[in-house]
């Protein structure tokens, strides 16, 4: 039996066996104590995630949370930012998203929240220059590759979807592909960029 087999046969065994009785679990009044007083919680769990939307929907979740939440699962930061978007806080969670570190996560959660329509020209264009400042400063090569390639696709789909006047970011998309003129999606947004000025 392989190494590999031996964890899958471990892992189903011990979800078959597994016994509630045999664990303690916290009490729910320490649970509520716990995500009342700002603690970040470990959001990794699914019965986590469910608080953290039932939040969201009181309004309850703080600006902090979202990022550790973005960072650990962006598809249920989508639909707890979605839920958020007519609260009056919604601008900070905002906040967070465009100053974070950016990371796949962080972008493809924009890129979400932009096609559910939730975004304002003002929130992607700042987006933008924050993805551009990210991407230049990264020191690992493959990572910035990675992430230049998911902001051209980006900004590709905000000009072709007018969910952004380009011309208020032209030079610096264009910079941005030159200076990244090395990967094929660069040349591909250039061209773009080339319809719409001319």
């Amino acid at each position: 039996m392989s190494l590999l087999q031996f964890f899958k046969n471990s892992s189903s065994d011990y979800v078959k066996g597994f016994d509630p009785s045999m664990h303690t679990f916290p009490a729910l009044d320490q649970l509520q104590q716990q995500y009342s007083d700002g603690a970040h919680p470990d959001i990794s769990t699914g019965e986590t995630v469910k608080d953290l939307i039932a939040k969201a929907a009181e309004g309850a979740l703080v600006p902090a949370q979202a990022e550790d939440l973005v960072e650990k699962n962006p598809v249920i930061a989508v639909e707890v930012l979605t839920k958020m978007i007519n609260s009056p806080e919604f601008v900070e969670y905002l906040t967070v998203l465009v100053t974070m570190e950016m990371s796949v996560n962080s972008v493809e959660v924009v890129i979400k929240l932009t096609q559910a329509g939730n975004l304002t020209c003002e929130f992607l264009i700042l987006c933008i220059r924050n993805f551009i400042v990210s991407c230049e400063n990264i020191k690992d090569r493959y990572l910035q590759n990675r992430l230049v390639r998911l902001v051209f696709a980006f900004i590709q789909l905000l000009i072709r979807n007018h969910h952004i006047d380009v011309k208020e970011v032209l030079i610096e998309v264009q910079a941005f592909c030159i200076n990244f003129s090395r990967l094929r999606e660069a040349a591909a947004l250039f061209r773009l960029l080339k319809t719409i000025e001319g």
